[in-house]
């Protein structure tokens, strides 16, 4: 019982394929070792319910919390892209800035200039 904190992006949906094309990241091991990356953990990828705005990078277990209703977490799960733009979409059409918090992981794993 209780509302999700997040919700799961799914690894193969058409924005989060969108997102990995657009910054040039590897989900599996193997394709982003061979372009000198780290795999992106594209599974953990998610949004929570009443935020429109941000992409977060959360834990397995965060993803299957539940709290009771009228509780609702500040802060938790790491800010991991920003929507800067109106579109509807987080793919290749939409804005999105990166997040300071990102910045190390992005790092390792974007192999853009590959």
């Amino acid at each position: 019982p209780g509302a999700r904190l997040f919700r799961s992006l799914g690894e193969t949906t058409t924005n989060v394929l969108a997102v990995e094309t657009f910054f040039g990241l590897y989900r599996d091991a193997a394709e982003a070792a061979g372009v000198g990356v780290d795999a992106f953990p594209s599974h953990r990828l998610c949004f929570r319910p009443q935020d429109k705005v941000m992409l977060y990078l959360v834990s397995d277990a965060l993803v299957d919390m539940r709290l009771p209703r009228g509780v609702w977490a500040n802060s938790c799960g790491m800010p991991l892209f920003q929507r800067t733009g109106d579109d509807t979409s987080w793919g290749e059409l939409c804005l999105l800035r990166p997040c300071r918090e990102a910045a190390p992981l992005l790092a390792r794993c974007c192999g853009a200039g590959s």
